[in-house]
């Protein structure tokens, strides 16, 4: 961050984007009952900072990851981002891998 151009750059893409609101398609219409995770968390980090920190990762690596939990059903009930010192692509199997 210690580039101008770069600081600049970051703040305007992720405040702009994490400032956008998921909305969830079924095919090309919205969905008529939107997830209760897509604008909320059960944690202390906000949905919009969820994505702030989402669009940091894509910005700087590349990569994000978000944990998710769901219901018996097989529907996602919770998304939270996952930081990025806490997981890695295992280079040998391609799985993603939780450090706990």
């Amino acid at each position: 961050m210690a580039v101008p151009a770069v600081s600049r750059a970051r703040l305007i893409l992720a405040n702009t984007v994490a400032s956008i609101p998921l909305i969830a398609y079924q095919g090309a219409t919205i969905a008529e009952q939107q997830p209760r995770w897509i604008d909320r968390t059960n944690g202390p980090v906000s949905p919009y900072h969820r994505m702030l920190w989402t669009v940091d990762d894509l910005f700087f690596y590349g990569w994000s990851a978000w944990a998710v939990r769901r219901d018996s059903d097989g529907a996602v009930i919770e998304a939270d981002r996952i930081p990025w010192d806490d997981w890695q692509v295992n280079p040998d199997t391609g799985r993603v891998e939780y450090q706990t």
